[in-house]
């Protein structure tokens, strides 16, 4: 499979996963296997007291919730969701190192992010395909003028999904399991 059809596939099952999605919820998906979530750790204090904070409140995993999502077409980033960390006996620290270190090393490719955008928007030739042209276009834009920034997710996506996750490497992610024979 190529990467551009490994990405279709890869948002088709974000698309059934994660009903309604908005667009800036593919751009945050995207911008996050494009440059990872470095901007996160600016203030390392701050970064680990809101993953404690998360931790501290995270509540039931919907079904169907999975512990690694795979978000990345060349299998490179993955997303570790909270609620089934936590149930399977996972610890924030160990999970803030992974983050750091995934930061630390992670290579920023902003023409992966035009790449991936340019696909997703020939895509949206599909009548399946949940946006319009003209909306990825005018999204577009507006975030080349900003200078290609990190996004929230959409509030209809938040309050559906309740969105518990954090990004990291996925070559640390086995390290760290294969280390400690489990989480």
């Amino acid at each position: 499979m190529t990467e551009k059809e490994h990405l279709y596939h890869i948002l088709k099952d974000q698309f059934r996963r994660h009903a309604e999605p908005q667009v800036v919820d593919i751009y945050k998906l995207v911008y996050q296997i494009s440059f990872g979530t470095g901007h996160l750790l600016e203030d390392e204090a701050e970064a680990k007291a809101l993953l404690q904070e998360e931790w501290e409140h995270t509540e039931k995993s919907p079904s169907g919730e999975a512990l690694i999502e795979v978000i990345d077409p060349l299998d490179q980033v993955i997303r570790i969701n909270l609620r089934i960390y936590k149930k399977v006996g996972g610890k924030p620290g160990n999970l803030f190192d992974l983050i750091v270190r995934s930061a630390q090393l992670f290579q920023k490719d902003p023409e992966r992010l035009m790449r991936y955008w340019q696909w997703i928007t020939e895509w949206a030739e599909d009548p399946e395909w949940p946006f319009a042209k003209r909306e990825l276009d005018r999204f577009w834009i507006e975030v080349e003028r900003e200078h290609f920034p990190p996004k929230h997710h959409s509030q209809k996506y938040v309050d559906a999904h309740r969105p518990s996750y954090r990004i990291v490497l996925k070559r640390l992610w086995m390290a760290e399991v294969n280390h400690e024979k489990g989480i």
